[in-house]
């Protein structure tokens, strides 16, 4: 009788773990499963898009010669825009919470794998989000941005199953994904794996004030951001990769957040590698409408795509006097 309850207890505890395992496999909600296809996916959030782009990389890396690198922010430069003003063929690479240490880590490892672009455009921020220097991939309670292998060796078979088959709240998420399949909710994100592009419906910016609020100076982040910056140089020399950079449209007190002297630091250091930035004048109407923003931190790529029509190449010199002229305007030393 004891040696049944044990085999009745083991083979119990076996189906329950198939269960789990077998459920979070095929509802695949963050992606990292099943083979990319190059079909729009519509989620109710996002899914792992760090592993799913590599993973659609891996066999396809040919088809394209520039990237798209960056956080979130980034998504708003598609692919048909950078094409036609680039005469490239782009991959749109950005992922959610993406650093400049992760850009440079992914490339590193697309390169082990003789994936290597010939142009790589990065939009840079002027608020505390733009100097992330953070590689939120390290952590293990970060499923939403955990490096595909090809990047990250230590990332082994065991570990990925581990990590999204058998985990608690993993689990909690496929079951409320399956329902909402069930019900046939359509979910808010539209994810194109032929592109890399992707829409996010965040809540609506109603105001954009005429000055920042608060003024956070990140003077020491941004000095460890020109350090892994040169990194990234150094590398994408090494592999003849041409460097594109681009400020990114923000709504116009966050143009400002980082304060005089960060901002200042930001344009003398950039001028070290490159010529000038595309970037909109801080005088441009649009910084000022918020129906040019999805909400406080991301914009809309319409903004993105008259930037580069109206090849709005910004030399440091002149960006450095917009931003002074505009601090002393909000009264910001």
């Amino acid at each position: 009788m004891p040696r049944l309850y044990v085999i009745t207890f083991l083979a119990t505890l076996l189906g329950i773990l198939g269960g789990v395992f077998a459920l979070n496999v095929a509802v695949d909600a963050y992606g990292v499963f099943w083979p990319a296809d190059e079909t729009p996916e519509v989620r109710a959030f996002e899914p792992n898009t760090r592993f799913r782009k590599i993973e659609y990389l891996s066999t396809r890396c040919h088809k394209f010669n520039a990237f798209i690198m960056g956080d979130s922010r980034s998504s708003s430069y598609l692919v048909q825009d950078v094409d036609k003003f680039f005469d490239v063929k782009s991959y749109n690479l950005s992922v959610s919470g993406e650093s400049i240490v992760g850009v440079l880590k992914t490339l590193q490892g697309l390169a082990r794998a003789n994936c290597v672009p010939q142009l790589v455009v990065y939009p840079i921020s002027t608020d505390g989000f733009g100097f992330n220097v953070a590689d939120f991939a390290l952590s293990h309670e970060q499923l939403l941005r955990i490096y595909h292998p090809l990047i990250d060796q230590s990332v082994t078979l065991l570990e990925k199953f581990s990590r999204y088959a058998l985990n608690y709240s993993i689990t909690l998420t496929s079951i409320q994904v399956l329902y909402d399949r069930l019900k046939g909710r359509p979910g808010f994100l539209i994810y194109d794996f032929a592109t890399g592009n992707h829409q996010t419906l965040f809540a609506r910016l109603d105001k954009i004030a005429p000055c920042p609020a608060v003024v956070t100076p990140a003077t020491d982040r941004i000095r460890q951001w020109f350090n892994w910056l040169a990194q990234l140089q150094t590398f994408l020399g090494a592999h003849d990769i041409k460097l594109v950079l681009v400020m990114n449209p923000l709504p116009y007190p966050s143009m400002l957040s980082t304060g005089l002297a960060g901002t200042q630091i930001l344009l003398h250091e950039l001028s070290k590698y490159a010529d000038g930035i595309y970037a909109l004048s801080l005088t441009d109407p649009r910084l000022r409408q918020p129906n040019m923003f999805i909400d406080q931190v991301h914009f809309k790529p319409d903004m993105v795509r008259d930037m580069f029509q109206q090849k709005n190449f910004q030399s440091f010199d002149r960006l450095s006097k917009e931003f002074s002229e505009a601090f002393k305007a909000c009264g910001i030393n």
